[in-house]
């Protein structure tokens, strides 16, 4: 990947994190997102691909845990857990 691309789709991350955050009316300091979920709306917004790589191992993007939970259909599903106090400026 082109380090150019690999920068504007960290920033398109970045920017969907933020808005999901802010979209959250819960109280809860941390959310939980499915990978597959933020995958695909930074793809519908933006038009990039984003590799589930650079979620694992961007160094901007700050404190992003990994979990795998079961679903409705007691599939695996990849979540990442992160604190909203990272991504919103309170």
């Amino acid at each position: 990947m082109d380090k150019n691309v690999s920068i504007s789709c960290t920033e398109q991350l970045i920017i969907s994190i933020r808005t999901i955050c802010l979209e959250d009316s819960s109280t809860d300091t941390e959310i939980k997102i499915p990978t597959d979920s933020i995958i695909e709306t930074v793809k519908e917004k933006f038009g990039y691909f984003l590799p589930y790589l650079l979620l694992k191992r961007s160094k901007r993007i700050k404190k992003v845990i990994f979990e795998k939970l079961l679903d409705e259909n007691y599939k695996i599903q990849d979540m990442i857990k992160i604190k909203k106090s990272d991504y919103i400026r309170v």
